[in-house]
């Protein structure tokens, strides 16, 4: 077991056709919208099922032949209905009487895939596991899931999920889980700063589309920037704050220079030098205008010192541009009290694709909406203690799969949806900004590698480190990636292109 609070919730939800299937549809709409007002409304939830408003059902009559279908999922808030989607999709399942047994984990200070990964190593682990890409590969590596050619073939609701996404679970010739959503980092706008430096409510509204067509790129945000530094609209160092913690700063800088990170068809990672150069050109251009502050890279993505960031800075107005994940839109949301949080929010600041690093290259080739998905997987016997019940859970995920369903994870969570056609989101107004017109901008985009934890860790970790390195000393910027290459290949090997 890992350390720290483990919140378990052993609930189990009784889900047999008996028992739901005549609710199921009006039940939909009515816990999505009393899920919304739980996110954003004034009283703050106590547990992940409060929090996704999540089904209590009641137990069926008849449960001699029910199958205990089980799922572990990690439950932090907005990502909670990860868990709870089985209990949505579980009274669908016309041909299978089964129970969906859902825990959700709530971790403190270790991931929620270290639990998962110990009691899969002792034969303990449950029918199903929600995870990220990384990892995924880790565990089919050591024999811990099944593959699911079988199970996809056998069920049409898959095909709701886009042929890109599928592309991130498929590995070795075998498709190893089931695509659940796409996150991505973006770029954040303040527009009341914007407006005091003269630009236009149309102006404002357009550049979402500028971005993606490469008409507006880093060189014309480090511009603004200076601008609005030279003019006292914001104070230097807040021009352009980027995604705090390691993995941002690879996005950030490097992705924008239209380089690859990943080569599917070898399933090596990719570095190139010039690329590499460049993007500490970047980042060194950004501390000499003044535009961002020394060392702030170096912040973590969790803590207080977010919160302090978010509440004081962001919130406050006192921030031009920056980039975080697309899911920070919710986040910020709910950190605003009173009514109409969503319309004053949206008055405030707006959200795009990260630009690219120069003219002529669009923001869709250039990398720059990076994509971590999750998915759901299915465990093998020696990791779940020799039960059997694969084809249980598969309908069970088949039925998780309905785009009606998988929408009560995204619309909280503000991830990017994996199905080919999509319902339109509950939250889109509470939101007061259409989340899924940044998700249409950015197809198609690369994903995120599908490599070990340990793989990205090194790729990206190692970056951070150099680009550490170029705010403290004079290396050229070549230098710095030749020494970053050669690192690279010291702790990689045969698993680094370089370009």
């Amino acid at each position: 077991m890992g350390k720290g609070r483990q919140e378990w919730m052993n609930t189990s939800l009784l889900c047999t056709k008996s028992a739901w299937i005549a609710k199921a549809a009006p039940w939909l709409a009515s816990v999505a919208l009393a899920t919304a007002g739980v996110v954003y409304g004034a009283r703050p939830a106590i547990s992940p099922a409060e929090f996704c408003g999540a089904p209590q059902a009641s137990h069926a009559s008849d449960t001699a032949n029910v199958t205990d279908v089980t799922l572990w999922a990690e439950a932090r808030m907005r990502t909670c209905w990860a868990t709870y989607l089985a209990a949505v999709a579980a009274p669908l399942v016309t041909d299978h009487a089964i129970r969906a047994e859902v825990q959700p984990l709530v971790m403190d200070d270790v991931p929620a895939w270290n639990m998962m990964r110990d009691a899969a190593a002792h034969g303990r682990a449950p029918d199903i596991m929600h995870v990220d890409i990384p990892t995924l590969v880790e565990f089919l590596r050591a024999g811990y899931l099944v593959p699911l050619e079988n199970c996809v073939r056998t069920h049409s609701e898959f095909r709701n999920i886009r042929a890109d996404a599928w592309a991130t679970v498929r590995m070795d010739g075998h498709t190893w889980g089931v695509p659940m959503d796409a996150r991505a980092d973006a770029l954040y706008f303040n527009k009341v700063a914007l407006r005091r430096l003269g630009w236009s409510d149309a102006r404002i509204a357009a550049l979402p589309n500028m971005i993606r067509d490469g008409a507006w790129t880093f060189d014309d945000l480090r511009a603004t920037a200076r601008e609005a530094i030279q003019r006292g609209i914001v104070t230097p160092g807040f021009g352009f704050w980027p995604f705090k913690g390691k993995d941002g700063q690879l996005y950030t800088f490097y992705l924008v220079q239209g380089a690859r990170a990943y080569n599917p068809a070898s399933g090596k990672i990719i570095i190139n030098r010039r690329a590499l150069a460049d993007a500490f050109g970047l980042r060194r251009a950004l501390l000499r205008e003044g535009v961002t502050a020394t060392f702030f890279l170096g912040e973590n993505n969790q803590g207080w010192t977010r919160n302090v960031a978010e509440r004081d800075a962001v919130l406050g107005g006192r921030v031009l541009f920056w980039t975080a994940a697309e899911t920070e839109w919710g986040n910020l949301l709910a950190k605003i009290p009173g009514a109409n949080a969503a319309r004053r929010l949206d008055k405030r600041m707006g959200v795009a694709l990260i630009p690219a690093a120069r003219p002529g290259l669009a923001a869709s080739a250039a990398g720059t909406f990076v994509r971590m998905g999750t998915a759901y997987a299915l465990t093998s016997g020696a990791a779940n203690g020799g039960r059997r019940r694969q084809a249980d859970a598969c309908a069970l995920l088949a039925k998780m799969s309905l785009p009606a369903i998988n929408d009560l994870h995204t619309s909280v969570n503000g991830s990017a949806s994996v199905m080919t056609a999509g319902v339109p989101s509950l939250t889109d107004a509470q939101h007061g900004y259409d989340m899924h017109a940044l998700h249409d901008r950015a197809w198609p985009m690369p994903w995120q590698a599908p490599v070990t934890a340990q793989m990205w860790s090194h790729y990206s970790g190692t970056f951070w480190n150099f680009t550490s390195q170029s705010e403290v000393d004079n290396e050229s910027n070549a230098s710095l990636a030749a020494r970053m290459v050669a690192q690279l290949r010291a702790l990689l090997g045969d698993q680094v292109i370089v370009e």
